[in-house]
């Protein structure tokens, strides 16, 4: 676990010292130590705690399970959640007043049924000042029921086939100004925690080290002025990232059946605020992350290229 972050003006000056004391130095520090980042509080100079979603934004907690799909087809009380359907996209079951969602979608080729039931809940507010929360926590099936009784009776008969179930409380973070200082940097959750109803933390976090690593690309401790040249391209990392990922973060409090507020206009760089959930597909999964890269560190240093074999024809 981390507990600091020390900075000079040197390569062995720059160093992070661990829960047991240990102290490890490096040219450059990746923070992804996630949404209770400590790197975070070094980037800003203050402390920015997660906080629970707003009674804005509709869900605050997400019960997860996994179903086997044999467990489903077997019996005829549930056999119709499956029956002629093939695809492998998401089904959504929402009850808006009621600021509750089921969201379903297989893995392991069709033989797992994954399930999020996200609601808003206030009897399990996290204080994110007091409370460390549990993602492990396990609650029993009969909690889920309770808590949507009011959906369809095969539906309810579905959920009861859960064995385990974990209870995620959810937090969120709004934008930050800036990502790095120093020659520290953020990655992930520690520089935008978002809520889940995009699916977009894990995408958003691969796409940050995808780009930090092209970024850094040809760097090395015999570069010459390799400290200088650290910063310049944390600079390039921020200025293709963080208007992307922030804007994810605005929108991953809103479902697709949902409109998003004008402040997500500020990250979106031209482009405007989707209205529908096509256009919200489409501002998650069209822009070419590893293009805009290229395009960008080769206008910054025209000998720049990616790594052999790295991404070929892009």
């Amino acid at each position: 676990m981390l507990t600091g972050v020390q900075h000079g003006q040197n390569t062995k000056d720059t160093s992070i010292t661990l829960k047991d004391g240990t102290i490890k130095k490096a040219d450059l520090v990746i923070a992804a130590d996630g949404v209770h980042s400590i790197g975070v509080e070094y980037v800003l100079g203050r402390k920015h705690r997660p906080q629970a979603p707003g009674t804005g934004c509709n869900v605050n907690m997400a019960y997860r399970f996994l179903i086997p799909r044999a467990e489903v087809d077997s019996d005829p009380e549930t056999k119709f959640f499956t029956e002629g359907v093939d695809f492998l996209g998401a089904r959504v079951w929402a009850d808006y007043k009621g600021r509750k969602r089921l969201i379903s979608y297989p893995c392991r080729n069709y033989e797992v049924l994954n399930f999020a039931a996200l609601i808003y809940d206030e009897d399990v507010l996290i204080d994110a000042e007091t409370t460390r929360e549990d993602w492990l926590a396990p609650v029993p099936t009969s909690e889920v029921l309770a808590k949507y009784s009011n959906f369809h009776p095969g539906l309810l008969a579905v959920i009861n086939k859960a064995t385990e179930v974990k209870r995620w409380p959810l937090l969120y973070r709004p934008p930050i100004p800036t990502w790095h200082k120093d020659r520290l940097v953020l990655a992930g959750d520690a520089a935008h925690p978002m809520l889940p109803n995009h699916a977009q933390g894990g995408s958003q976090a691969i796409e940050d080290g995808l780009v930090l690593g092209l970024v850094m690309a040809g760097l090395s401790s015999t570069t010459t002025s390799l400290l200088e040249k650290i910063r310049e391209r944390l600079q390039i990392y921020e200025s293709i990232r963080r208007n992307r990922a922030s804007a994810m973060q605005i929108m991953s409090n809103y479902g697709y059946d949902e409109d998003i507020p004008p402040e997500m206009e500020e990250y979106l760089e031209g482009v405007p605020i989707p209205t529908t959930a096509a256009q919200q597909i489409e501002l998650q999964y069209a822009p070419d992350v590893v293009k805009r890269t290229v395009e960008t560190m080769t206008a910054f240093d025209s000998s720049w290229k990616l790594p052999d074999g790295f991404f070929e024809g892009a």
